[in-house]
């Protein structure tokens, strides 16, 4: 869909731009033969504008995905670091730990009395 709307998008602005020449080219009082081609061309137009956006929602959901995944990792490392100072400190380093651990994660000791 990607390439079928930009064609369609060209063939659309080139029956538009054959018949705006056809229409400029006339005599004073020579009626138009490719007239139509403006009730055609705009159509095509925009149907080639409605596929060439289909064609490019997916690809800019995948990107948009990856930027949400980015900001959430980030924003969970934010909390889990937020969570780890309001927690408790270990009695041997003062590394901080979860009040929930057996052991700090930094020199091993118990946390168990």
């Amino acid at each position: 869909m990607k390439l079928i709307g930009p064609f369609m998008m060209i063939v659309g602005v080139c029956c538009i731009g054959f018949a705006f020449f056809e229409f400029f080219t006339l005599d004073f009082f020579e009626e138009p033969q490719y007239f139509w081609l403006f009730f055609v061309g705009a159509p095509i137009i925009f149907f080639g504008f409605v596929l060439t956006g289909i064609g490019n929602h997916k690809k800019l959901i995948e990107l948009n995905n990856e930027v949400i995944r980015e900001q959430m990792a980030a924003a969970s490392q934010g909390w889990e670091e937020g969570q780890l100072k309001a927690e408790a400190y270990c009695s041997n380093c003062g590394h901080p730990v979860r009040r929930s651990s057996n052991f700090c994660s930094d020199c091993g000791t118990s946390l168990k009395v």
